[in-house]
């Protein structure tokens, strides 16, 4: 299960052996197609990434225009320590 709790949403994630490597999403299932799980893991953390991007980033921009701020970038990861960080003088 992949929960978006910004956005509310939840994915059900399958994965199924495949020769061909795929993450379809139909409704709240995302199938992951690789013919291992180390290529599954590696889809489907692809996958999210994305998916994080596509989410967080327009909410990010849209607050730091309301807050004036300038964002130089964004950078999604795989983070297991120091979510985030900024500078008031900027990069």
């Amino acid at each position: 299960m992949v929960d978006f709790r910004l956005t509310n949403e939840r994915f059900d994630v399958e994965w199924q052996g495949a020769p061909k490597r795929s993450v379809p999403r139909r409704g709240g299932r995302v199938r992951v197609l690789a013919p291992d799980d180390r290529g599954a893991r590696h889809l489907l953390q692809g996958w999210l990434k994305h998916a994080a991007a596509e989410r967080l980033v327009p909410k990010l921009m849209h607050l730091a225009d309301d807050l004036n701020y300038s964002v130089a970038r964004v950078a999604i990861r795989c983070q297991r320590t120091r979510w985030g960080s900024c500078r008031p003088a900027g990069p």
